[in-house]
């Protein structure tokens, strides 16, 4: 399991998604999130298994595995890198976290007005 936390704005918006779809090759389980600055190097297949809302609470998510990375010029990493904003796709496994799943739906990183943290 993932030690490293990754700050999450948002998902992306509809037309967002449509644009990563077949360039970051997003699966029908996998969400496309807005990440802020990573304070850690988090290489591709990371799992999360613990989300901190705004308020402090964690709530436990299954297991939330980090799938594909770029940062918004179509570039695959192979990591999320430490102290960039990132696009990232997640598998969210069979639980489909609903605390993942009801964050706004955002164009870019600025646009958020929530966030929460994966552990």
């Amino acid at each position: 399991m993932a030690k490293e936390k990754l700050k999450i704005l948002g998902r992306a918006s509809d037309s967002v998604r449509a644009m990563y779809l077949v360039r970051l090759g997003i699966g029908e389980r996998e969400v496309l999130l807005f990440c802020d600055f990573s304070e850690f190097d988090i290489p591709i297949g990371a799992v999360f298994t613990i989300v901190k809302d705004m308020e402090g609470d964690e709530h436990l998510i299954g297991e939330v595995t980090l799938k594909s990375v770029t940062q918004g010029f179509f570039l695959p990493f192979d990591m999320v890198p430490a102290g960039h904003k990132t696009l990232c796709a997640f598998d969210l496994g069979k639980e489909q976290p609903k605390i993942i799943q009801r964050l706004s739906a955002i164009s870019d990183w600025y646009e958020s007005k929530e966030y929460l943290i994966l552990q």
